[in-house]
């Protein structure tokens, strides 16, 4: 074996990328585009053996202490972790690299599950686990930074929640969803919630539902520049959409449900004559129920058009920034207006996507991000039981881990960082 540190073009880390077990959306090259638009230093550095990769990554570098800098490779090293040989080989390289460039340390959060876990978080006894990699990196100089819990603005979730799809249909899918979800996609449907995918040009809608959700939900969100560069970096790898009611064509849609209705009452009130009593009587609840009907769907037509007044014919609902990367489609980003969350327009857009990732031979649709605390009384249990009711089952990943170059400088950064 033959083994060469080398600088890496981008086509080849494309290439390289695309069939690698450990490819994720965030080590990406669109990723790493985003990266050097936000101000970043970027690099694809690999290992050679003869004229065949065996090691890539891509890095990113920022500021530190004025003249020095911090590297991070996203998601991780695409590598054979358990190939001894080049693995020690590349971190012996990439820690020389590393030190020439000024980097006081770096830091990595590799895209592998810890263990395996089911649908409600527990794990799976006789499961894989891959706890071996910690060992991996800690005996190559790394600092494991803990099981963490919760969400952070520091690092990227530790915790997801993936829908696997190989080899299910849509109604596989739909039969294997929590009732309650199955009830409000079918619900979603039935108001005629539509779909369309936003432009750039189009952000100050999304960016409104955003405001108001992160209001709701007290986090703060991105500034439009953030987006934008976003959508861009991914290009038609990227999807915007939004879910809305089109005015015209739910009234239109009511009027045809209180049709339906006037039909069957039309229907059972000439059948009451010619009936017993028993049978006349459930003939009127019938009829009752049909009435009943018939004013639920004059009161939607009523609330829409007090809706119409304020945003015209088309009313937005929710809106979501999805990726579509390889064999996965996974949602990042999204929002909805909670004065309008009855007409369950989040979970016609997950809805719309799952189907898409199935038409596309997708593996896995990935819900993204949860905090991994399971309880009740967890700040996103709710945004949890929303992801769970999809089916699914939760993704611990191995962890963020730090390795210092510049020993003493990074002691003193982390005396001075308190």
């Amino acid at each position: 074996m033959k083994l060469e540190f080398v600088e890496v073009k981008e086509n080849e880390y494309k290439e390289f990328h695309k069939h690698h077990q450990y490819r994720n959306f965030m080590n990406s090259c669109e990723m790493t585009k985003l990266k050097r638009k936000r101000g970043s230093e970027t690099e694809y550095l690999g290992v050679k053996d003869g004229n065949e990769y065996v090691a890539m990554c891509t890095i990113c570098y920022q500021p530190l202490m004025k003249k020095y800098t911090y590297a991070c490779i996203q998601r991780g090293i695409l590598i054979d972790y358990q190939d001894k040989e080049v693995f020690d080989f590349f971190m012996n390289e990439l820690k020389k690299h590393l030190h020439k460039k000024g980097c006081i340390y770096l830091h990595m959060d590799p895209y592998i599950i810890r263990k395996e876990r089911d649908i409600n978080g527990d794990e799976i006894e006789e499961g894989f686990n891959n706890e071996g990699v910690i060992t991996t990196l800690q005996n190559a100089g790394f600092q494991h930074q803990g099981f963490s819990i919760g969400n952070s603005s520091k690092y990227q979730p530790r915790w997801t929640f993936v829908l696997p799809l190989t080899g299910k249909s849509k109604d596989d899918i739909l039969a294997n969803m929590h009732k309650r979800t199955r009830y409000n996609i079918h619900k979603a449907m039935h108001d005629e919630v539509c779909i369309r995918e936003l432009t750039c040009d189009d952000l100050s809608i999304y960016l409104d539902i955003m405001e108001h959700t992160g209001e709701r939900r007290h986090f703060d969100i991105r500034d439009r520049a953030f987006y934008m560069d976003y959508l861009n970096a991914y290009g038609k790898h990227a999807k915007l959409l939004l879910a809305y009611l089109d005015i015209s064509k739910y009234i239109e849609k009511q009027k045809e449900y209180q049709e339906e209705s006037i039909h069957i009452i039309t229907k059972h009130e000439e059948l009451l004559g010619s009936l017993s009593e028993k049978k006349c009587q459930k003939c009127r609840n019938i009829i009752k129920a049909e009435q009943d009907k018939i004013q639920t769907y004059q009161n939607n037509i009523d609330e829409v058009l007090s809706l119409k007044r304020n945003y015209g014919n088309e009313v937005p609902l929710s809106a979501c920034i999805f990726v579509i990367q390889d064999d996965e489609i996974v949602y990042l980003f999204g929002g909805s207006y909670k004065d309008l969350l009855k007409y369950k327009a989040n979970y016609a857009l997950q809805w719309h996507m799952i189907q898409l990732a199935l038409r596309k031979g997708c593996t896995k649709y990935n819900f993204y991000g949860i905090s991994g605390d399971f309880s009740e009384d967890a700040d996103d249990y709710g945004i949890f039981k929303f992801k769970q009711g999809f089916d699914g089952h939760v993704e611990e990943l191995i962890g963020d881990f730090i390795l210092p170059i510049k020993k003493g400088h990074y002691k003193l950064y982390h005396l001075l960082k308190g």
